[in-house]
Formats: structure tokens, C-alpha cells, sequence
């Protein structure tokens, strides 16, 4: 999810090395500890009661567990019951520290007058994301931690792209297009039952949404805006048939979108190509944009 340079040196130096599908090493566990420490301290999660609350409901501990803890053993349980867990449940608690944990900080008492301006609850989430992300780097595991979601890692050039693309895409003006692309990559990455198709029709849809959002118009596809922005010499006519053949790949792909269509299947190597290329088109639909926010000055 990062680009190489921004990864881990340890990591960097056995990147030809297999990564680690069925284990979460203790020393990741360990790493997650003191993340968690630090996300209690910037606010991130409301209490490490709560971390160690959630610890005992996914080990399916009886309430009981939870009575008479001293606050200051809190740190120290929460370290032990992640490393008693199944490898598998550790990604749980992953995923649940994002999904449940994490709590907004604007509202807690922060103000750009008494103190550093708080985060949303997207904001905070995109932090803890970073960090679990580079802790799965550091200790080179075969998944990728991806909105809130564990999915098994795509090649390096897919997932610098689609980190690039989920960052701009934080930007809440770009929900739609940013709930498309989860669906792609949740299409794509399932473990169990990849769905190419989808993937690849979600992926184009997320360009769509953020083009039409960027360059709001008439326009009700993503080729009356393509065909817009050449128009208005936005857009070079041979980079805008890039979108334009993506575009319509999914009306033609074979049970892309609208029936069997005319082209060829949506195999994996087609379904990563296709979100490669959606995470290309966003972030120059993005950049396109913000020049032309730019304002000459005088």
C-alpha cells in the first residue's frame, strides 16, 4: 500500500524474501501493543478498557474476565491476550480496531485556539491504517490492510497505485467514488471467492463517480466529461482514449456490466490491469482538477 522507498528498511532488504500468509509473528503482535499505546494517546481509541474489552470478545472470554482489572494492568493484558490469540484473530482485531475502536477526536476537546485541531473519524481511521499497514509491511506478511479490511496483497505496482488512489479518495467530497473502489478491491481480493467481474466494473464506476464530481456538468457518464475536457483542452485527446477504452470495457466485457457483452473475460490479470488503471485515472482526474483550482498570480 506504500511506495517502496516509504517502506520499512527491514522490509526493503528481504523483498525477495516469500511474505508470511499463515502466521502473525509475535513481534507484529507486539508492534500492534504499542501502536495501541499510542493511539490511546492521540485519542485514537476512547480507552484501552475498551481494546481489552474487544480482546475478550473476540477470544469469547466470559464477562467475568473483565472485573477488577487495575487501569495500569491494562496495557500488559492487552499484550497478553493478543499474543494468546489464533493468528486468524489477530487480523479480527485488526480489522474491529478500525471498524469499532476508533473514535473521532474533533469533538474531545481539541481547537485550533488550546490546542492541535481534531480529526474525524475518516481522518483517525486513515492514521490507524498507516500504521497497522506498516506493521504488516514490517513483518513482511502477504496481506495488505486496506479500509478497514485485510485482503491478501496484490503486486507492488497495484498496491502503491491503490494506496495513492485511497488517500486522494479520503477527500469526502469523493464518497462515491471512494465506496466504488472499496468494492473493487473487495471484489478483487476476497480470499476465498475473487470476483473479477465486479472488480473491474466497481473499479470504472469509481472514475466515473470521481469525475463527474471533479468536473461537475451536463454530463451524465464519464465520456460526455472525458469528451468535455478535450473540448475545453483539459485533457489531451490521446491520453483521454485511456478512459474511454476502460470506459468501455465494461460494457463490453464479457459479464462486466450489461450482460454478456461482445468482449473478452474478466480474468484476474484483465481485473488488476483494470484497477491499476482506475487508480491512474483518479489521481489525474484529481491533480487535472486541483490545476485548474490554481490561480495565476499577477
Amino acid at each position: 500500500m506504500r511506495d517502496p522507498l516509504d517502506r520499512p528498511f527491514s522490509r526493503r532488504l528481504i523483498e525477495q524474501q516469500p511474505r508470511i500468509r499463515d502466521d502473525f509473528p509475535e513481534t507484529g503482535r507486539l508492534a500492534l501493543v504499542h501502536a495501541l499505546l499510542g493511539f490511546e494517546a492521540k485519542r485514537y481509541v476512547k480507552s484501552m478498557a475498551d481494546v481489552y474489552r474487544e480482546t475478550c470478545r473476540i477470544r469469547r472470554k466470559q464477562i467475568s474476565t473483565l472485573d477488577d482489572i487495575d487501569e495500569k494492568q491494562l496495557p500488559s493484558r492487552v499484550e497478553f491476550a493478543l499474543i494468546d490469540m489464533d493468528w486468524p484473530l489477530v487480523f479480527n482485531f485488526c480489522e474491529r480496531l478500525y471498524l469499532v475502536l476508533a473514535v473521532p477526536t474533533e469533538e474531545d476537546g481539541y481547537s485550533p485556539q488550546y490546542g492541535p485541531p481534531g480529526l474525524s473519524l475518516d481522518a483517525v481511521r486513515l492514521e490507524i491504517q498507516k500504521e497497522v499497514q506498516y506493521i504488516f509491511e514490517e513483518e513482511n506478511l502477504d496481506y495488505d490492510f486496506v479500509n478497514g479490511k485485510v485482503v491478501r496483497a496484490s503486486t507492488t505496482h497495484t498496491a502503491n497505485l491503490i494506496g495513492k488512489a485511497g488517500v486522494a479518495l479520503a477527500d469526502p467530497n469523493l464518497s462515491e467514488a471512494r465506496d466504488h473502489f472499496r468494492k473493487a478491491q473487495n471484489f478483487f481480493k476476497d480470499r476465498d471467492r475473487p470476483d473479477y467481474r465486479n472488480a473491474a466494473k466497481e473499479a470504472v464506476c469509481a472514475v466515473e463517480a470521481a469525475a463527474k464530481r471533479l468536473f461537475p456538468g451536463d454530463g451524465s457518464t464519464l465520456d460526455d466529461v472525458i469528451k468535455r475536457l478535450q473540448r475545453d483542452k483539459i485533457l489531451d485527446p490521446t491520453i483521454a482514449k485511456s478512459f474511454t477504452g476502460i470506459y468501455g470495457f465494461r460494457n463490453s466485457g464479457k459479464g462486466v456490466s450489461h450482460g454478456e457483452g461482445s468482449g473478452g473475460e474478466a480474468t484476474a490479470a484483465i481485473a488488476e490491469f483494470v484497477l491499476d488503471s482506475a487508480a491512474s485515472q483518479i489521481l489525474l482526474l484529481v491533480a487535472l482538477q486541483a490545476e485548474q483550482d490554481t490561480e495565476v498570480p499577477f
